[in-house]
């Protein structure tokens, strides 16, 4: 494993800047640290009261499985537990986007 690292930030309805966020997780892989800086970023949009949250990413399978779409045949890690804790609390909608990727 490596060590990892995430980030991200919070704009509002008209696309300015509020806040954003890096951080260092450690040793993970990349999943791991996609699912960090997913549950960082809504806990902390909890925090500051955020009451509508689009969480978007270019890791679909992340998406799915937090959004309850993918059937996971193990048991739900805790952190994946504590995101869905957190998405009636921002009204949460989620997007999986393809960055700088054109379809043809």
């Amino acid at each position: 494993m490596d060590i990892g690292g995430c980030g991200g930030l919070f704009r509002d309805s008209d696309g300015r800047w509020l806040k954003r966020n890096i951080q260092r997780i450690g040793a993970c892989d990349i999943l791991l640290a996609e699912m960090w800086g997913m549950y960082t970023r809504m806990n902390m949009a909890q925090r500051q009261s955020f009451t509508h949250l689009i969480v978007e990413s270019d890791f679909k399978l992340m998406i799915d499985m937090v959004a309850g779409n993918y059937k996971l045949n193990i048991n739900i890690s805790t952190l994946i537990r504590r995101i869905r804790e957190l998405i009636p609390t921002c009204n949460v909608k989620f997007i999986s986007s393809t960055f700088g990727v054109k379809e043809k």
